[in-house]
């Protein structure tokens, strides 16, 4: 009886039983610079390419990815769907990002190829989507657009009824009730205090928050870090507005540039963006924003001794005021000239003088205070003020 069990376990219809049922063959990740195939996500700045493996009668997809340029990624990795061997369907990529419906999960993910974590977007879309360079994502649920911000949040872009949907870089087209609009990823419309990120300042009805994604640090490449930072107004329209946009390298590459809030009084924001190249040149650009609108306007460019002089502020009519250094042959401080910039353009100079007459803090920033709409500061000794709204 034992003899005729063994027997029968070990005939061949058992055994191509048995191999039918065996789990497919795993593939071998391929070095970057031989990623051979479609790639799925001509989108973005990856290639992704599916290399099935078959065994006994079963096909399982093994998706193998590699950051832009293939040159420098070294062996490709791989994207795992929810189910081992699982399909997925590459709906758009855009950046570091591509939309992806998992077959057998029947759900829609954003996946970032650098890092290769995904996170799931709810309500589910069945239909189109739409992927922005940093993670958000647009689709139609029903006759309605809905937007995805790069946290996952969701809100209704267009009641609608919405017709085809589109994508041009970062800007999202449609039509509705026979009208086309647009509207960019970066300006989402989640509630103003629902809006994801690190806050970085609220005063003033103006919340500020910054978030980071991964993006493009030298062009046509996904080797750097993007730092986003936004305002949205707290009351009113949410619409976020785009301060500026930060980047460093992860391939190697040097330099980068960063960030920094100087004042608020809504619905303006100034801000000063500080960057460096790879021989260590100084760049500065201040610029003004306004949170209704989105609109920025660059209000100060460092040159080859010209630096900004801290600190800056601005008003609630829109007037920028600050001071400007003109280095001396040791790179320091030589002269100071303190201006005001109205929203019209035109500038007003207020004081100028070596930098030596001025009283501040360190030897780079001049005592300037704001009060109202009364500049103050200090020179030889002696006070000085002017009134910014005359």
């Amino acid at each position: 009886m034992r003899i005729a069990l063994r027997l029968a376990l070990t005939t061949p219809a058992v055994l191509a039983l048995g191999l039918a049922s065996a789990p497919a063959q795993a593939a071998t990740a391929p070095a970057c610079t031989k990623l051979k195939g479609k790639n799925l996500v001509p989108g973005a700045l990856a290639k992704v390419v599916d290399v099935p493996t078959r065994r006994g009668g079963r096909t399982a997809h093994h998706y193998f990815l590699c950051p832009k340029p293939l040159s420098q990624a070294g062996r490709a990795k791989e994207l795992k769907a929810t189910k081992v061997g699982g399909a997925l369907r590459f709906l758009d990529g855009n950046g570091g990002y591509a939309a992806v419906r998992d077959v057998a999960a029947k759900r829609v993910f954003v996946y970032d190829l650098l890092t290769r974590k995904r996170r799931r977007l709810a309500p589910n879309p069945t239909g189109r989507v739409l992927v922005g360079e940093a993670g958000e994502a647009a689709t139609l649920l029903g006759r309605r657009l809905v937007g995805f911000d790069f946290d996952g949040r969701s809100v209704v872009i267009d009641k609608g009824p919405v017709g085809s949907i589109r994508r041009k870089k970062d800007d999202v087209f449609w039509t509705s009730a026979g009208a086309a609009k647009r509207t960019a990823f970066s300006r989402t419309k989640v509630p103003c205090a629902r809006q994801g990120g690190e806050v970085v300042a609220q005063r003033g009805g103006v919340r500020v928050t910054s978030f980071s994604y991964s993006g493009q640090y030298l062009v046509g490449q996904l080797n750097g870090i993007a730092t986003r930072t936004r305002a949205c107004l707290l009351e009113g329209d949410p619409t976020a507005a785009v301060l500026d946009e930060s980047s460093f390298s992860t391939g190697g590459a040097v330099g980068g540039d960063r960030f920094f809030l100087q004042d608020i009084a809504a619905p303006y924001v100034v801000g000063l963006n500080s960057s460096e190249d790879s021989e260590s040149n100084v760049f500065q650009t201040v610029k003004l924003s306004d949170v209704r609108t989105g609109k920025a306007t660059p209000v100060f460019q460092s040159g080859e001794k010209l630096r900004t002089a801290s600190p800056i502020f601005v008003t609630a009519a829109g007037t920028v005021a600050m001071a400007t250094s003109t280095l001396n042959e040791d790179f320091n401080a030589g002269t100071f000239q303190i201006f005001a910039r109205r929203i019209d353009g035109s500038v007003r100079q207020l004081d100028a003088g070596p930098a030596t007459e001025f009283a501040g803090p360190n030897s780079e920033s001049v005592a300037l205070k704001l009060t109202g709409t009364t500049l103050s500061w200090t020179r030889n000794g002696q006070a000085k003020s002017a009134d910014l709204a005359g």
